[in-house]
């Protein structure tokens, strides 16, 4: 486990890297991060510990009154976020009563939500880009 300032990491394999002057930590299998206030649930997370920012994959988040799974999520400094193949539930493992599928979502730190549907496809480095 991590732990530091409004972060936590947990996971099966955790290591540290250091690049330039910029520190990452990397977790992989059963992650979850927890982040100013926000809990992800992921397979893979590279948290750059110098600037405070995090792309996950395959993740697993609440952002009232949906639970938000999606294939990439980047996280921000602030704890906003954006996420990237996107399905909305009312429920966190299983369709729930109400199922929206959007390729973009931007998740705001005082609970608002924006989707946008557009094409997109990987660009190799687990940000997808427009088509």
């Amino acid at each position: 486990m991590l732990q530091g300032k409004d972060l936590r990491l947990q996971a099966q394999t955790i290591y540290l890297e250091k690049k330039n002057q910029t520190n990452y930590a990397y977790g992989q299998t059963n992650v979850l991060l927890q982040y100013k206030g926000a809990i992800f649930r992921a397979d893979r997370v590279k948290f750059d510990l110098t600037n405070r920012v995090a792309t996950l994959t395959n993740v697993v988040t609440y952002s009232a009154p949906f639970y938000v799974q999606a294939q990439t999520v980047v996280l921000e400094k602030t704890g906003q976020f954006t996420a990237y193949g996107v399905e909305l539930t009312t429920q966190e493992l299983h369709p729930g009563n109400c199922t929206i599928e959007t390729s973009v979502l931007r998740a705001y730190k005082e609970g608002r939500v924006s989707a946008k549907y557009r094409p997109w496809r990987s660009s190799g480095n687990g940000i997808p880009s427009r088509e």
